[in-house]
C-alpha cells in the first residue's frame, strides 16, 4: 500500500541527493563509563532547569526545501531511575523540542515503582493525561513508551499501565504521525500474547505493518535480537519482509547500530542514564558502537528521508545515518 507514496518520495529524493551509495562502517572503541550501577550513586530526585537553547536542526544534511522534516522525535531507553545521569539525558532531549518522545523500555527501575518521580519529573510536559506533582502536562500526549522488563517487575506492570494512557491494549500498539508509522511491541516473556512471529502479537504486528501506507515504518521494543551484548533471539522477527525500515531497541546499556543481512537497520538506544554496559562479542552485523557517555537519538522524518542522529549528553554527535523510504542508506 506504500507504492504511490514511495514513488513521490523517491522522485523528491533523487532531486535532492542524485543517487545512493553504501554506508561506511565505523567502529568506536569500547569505553565503559563506570559500572552498571554508577547511576545509583546520584541523588534519586536530581532536578535542574532544562536548557532549551541547542538547535539540533542546524546541521541537517538533507535539503529541507526539497524534502522538509515533517516529524521530529527523540528516542531514549533504560533511563528511569531519577538520577543525575537521567537528568542530563532529559536536558538533551528537551532541548531538541521534539514533537514526540519514544522510549525503548525500562521507564522505571524502582521496586516499588515511582513513575512520577522518575519519568513525570523530567518529561511531564510531553505526557497527557498527566496528574503528577511536577507541573502541567501536555494537551495531547507526545510521550510513547515501549514496556521493558523492569516495567513488568514487582507488580506485573500495574503502575506502568496506571501512569501511561496509550493506544490499543497498551502493551503493543501503533501510532501514525505524518510520513511515519510506529509499531510498539512487548518483547518481555511475560507478554500474554506471546513474543514469537507466529504469536498473537506477532500476527498483529505483521498485519499492522502490511496495512500502513506510510513511507517509513519503525518497530520499537525493548529486548534486542541484534546487539553485541545480551541477545534475545525470540525477537528476531522478519520485520524487513513485513515492511519495516528500522528497528529501535534498548535493554543493553549502550548505543549500537547494526545492519542485518536482509538490509534492515537495527539500533540499540539503551544508555539513557541507568547504567553502562560493556560490549561483549561483536555481532557480525555491528557497524558502530559507543558507550563512553549517556545519550539519546534524534530522528527527523520527511516524505523521502529519515535521519537518525545519536548525541551524547555533552551534545557531541556520535552517529548520523539517513535512510530513504526503501530502507537504503542515503550518502
Amino acid at each position: 500500500m506504500r507504492v504511490v507514496y514511495l514513488a513521490a518520495a523517491l522522485l523528491a529524493l533523487a532531486a535532492a541527493c542524485g543517487g545512493l551509495a553504501a554506508t561506511t562502517e565505523v567502529t568506536t572503541p569500547d569505553a565503559p563509563e563506570g559500572g552498571a550501577d554508577a547511576a545509583n550513586d546520584a541523588p534519586s530526585d536530581a532536578r535542574a532547569p532544562i536548557d532549551a537553547g541547542r538547535d539540533a536542526d542546524a546541521d541537517a544534511t538533507v535539503d529541507g526545501a526539497v524534502d522538509p522534516v515533517l516529524v521530529k522525535l527523540a528516542v531514549i531507553g533504560d533511563y528511569g531511575n531519577g538520577s543525575a545521569r537521567e537528568l542530563a539525558v532529559a536536558n538533551l532531549v528537551v532541548s531538541w523540542a521534539p514533537e514526540l518522545i519514544v522510549t525503548v523500555g525500562d521507564n522505571d527501575y524502582g521496586i516499588p515503582h515511582r513513575y512520577d518521580d522518575w519519568t513525570g519529573q523530567f518529561f511531564h510536559s510531553f505526557i497527557a493525561p498527566y496528574n503528577g506533582a511536577y507541573g502541567p502536562g501536555a494537551v495531547d500526549n507526545a510521550f510513547f513508551p515501549a514496556i521493558g522488563n523492569h516495567d513488568w517487575d514487582d507488580d506485573n506492570g500495574a503502575q506502568y499501565f496506571g501512569f501511561f494512557e496509550l493506544p490499543g491494549n497498551e502493551r503493543y500498539y501503533e501510532l501514525d504521525r505524518g510520513p511515519l508509522h510506529l509499531v510498539f511491541l512487548d518483547s518481555d516473556p511475560r507478554e500474554p500474547d506471546g513474543i514469537t512471529p507466529s504469536s498473537t502479537q506477532g500476527a498483529w504486528a505483521e498485519a499492522a505493518l502490511a496495512a500502513s501506507a506510510a513511507p517509513f515504518q519503525f518497530v520499537v521494543f525493548h529486548h534486542p535480537a541484534y546487539t553485541s551484548g545480551g541477545r534475545t533471539p525470540a525477537m528476531d522477527w522478519p520485520f524487513k519482509t513485513w515492511g519495516a525500515d528500522a528497528v529501535l531497541t534498548g535493554h543493553v546499556h549502550n548505543y549500537e547500530r547494526l545492519h542485518s543481512a536482509d538490509g534492515l537497520e537495527y539500533f540499540v538506544v539503551g544508555q539513557g542514564g541507568a547504567g553502562t554496559s560493556a560490549f561483549g562479542a561483536i555481532h557480525p552485523a555491528s557497524t558502530l558502537r559507543y558507550n563512553a557517555k549517556d545519550g539519546a537519538q534524534l530522528v527527523e522524518v520527511g516524505a523521502a528521508h529519515a535521519r537518525f542522529r545519536y548525541y551524547n549528553v555533552d551534545g557531541a554527535l556520535i552517529d548520523d545515518i539517513t535512510l530513504d523510504p526503501t530502507g537504503a542508506v542515503i550518502p
